[in-house]
């Protein structure tokens, strides 16, 4: 009766350690969200609340107006995209997401999300190319894979100057796809390089704005979720390079 007592008691007390360590994990997450939206959303509100000051003393011109709204348009563009990484990240760390994995073109997501993109490249007057070969098949969640080519082709038009080249690319290798996402930017450094996953890590932008790498870590994340890999290469003065393995058959 005593050994079954002491075996219940263990029971509850690893339940209990167990639990401790659920609420202290979700404590982290919750303190990371808060930090994140009070540091990354500061900018783009001192940022709108500029240009709003500036059109409130007149005095601009209609070429001054004009850039204005451009800035303004960015600014409400990459806050947007911030917050959908925001919750996709925050979902990820609650384990909300259910993954759907099913075979699909890559060369059709690719394209997809190009067109989604289409204004800002002509803006920016970069040009993308997207050389993915048809038969590439992975299998994956969709969805998933779409959030992952949006944040890289959003990080290479916002790192990229006008004149620019992004080329998107893949191959078959044994029983997985590689995709690569190659642009002619400006590239990072090393040491820029080993922190480019960690949340805390800031850079510039062609346009001068900070920003961290949630979008990043959220592609690597759903990245290994399907069973997958990411890595880059890349060197100052040379653009950059992020190389996507998926599976291209059920494991």
């Amino acid at each position: 009766h005593l050994k079954k007592l002491n075996e219940e008691l263990n029971a509850q007390i690893k339940l209990t350690n167990e639990q401790n360590l659920e609420l202290e994990n979700l404590n982290n997450i919750k303190n990371k969200f808060f930090s994140i939206i009070s540091h990354d959303l500061r900018s783009p509100l001192n940022t709108l609340t500029s240009l709003m000051a500036i059109y409130r003393e007149g005095d601009v011109t209609e070429d001054e107006l004009r850039e204005m709204l451009l800035k303004l348009e960015d600014t409400i563009i990459n806050t947007g995209s911030f917050l959908n990484n925001l919750l996709e990240w925050s979902k990820n760390q609650l384990k909300g997401i259910v993954i759907k994995p099913v075979k699909f073109e890559i060369n059709k997501s690719v394209n997809h999300n190009i067109t989604l993109f289409e204004r800002r490249i002509s803006q920016k007057k970069l040009k993308v190319v997207n050389d993915t070969d048809p038969a590439c098949l992975v299998y994956a969640d969709p969805d998933m894979i779409n959030v992952v080519i949006r944040n890289l082709l959003s990080n290479s038009i916002k790192f990229c100057m006008p004149g620019d080249e992004i080329t998107f690319n893949s191959f078959i290798k044994e029983r997985n796809v590689v995709i690569s996402i190659k642009d002619s930017g400006p590239g990072i450094s090393k040491a820029q390089g080993e922190r480019l996953f960690n949340l805390d890590n800031t850079v510039s932008t062609s346009n001068g704005e900070k920003g961290n790498h949630l979008g990043l870590i959220l592609c690597k994340d759903m990245i290994l979720q399907n069973n997958g890999s990411i890595t880059f290469e890349s060197s100052p003065g040379e653009g950059t390079t992020f190389w996507i393995e998926l599976p291209n058959e059920v494991s």
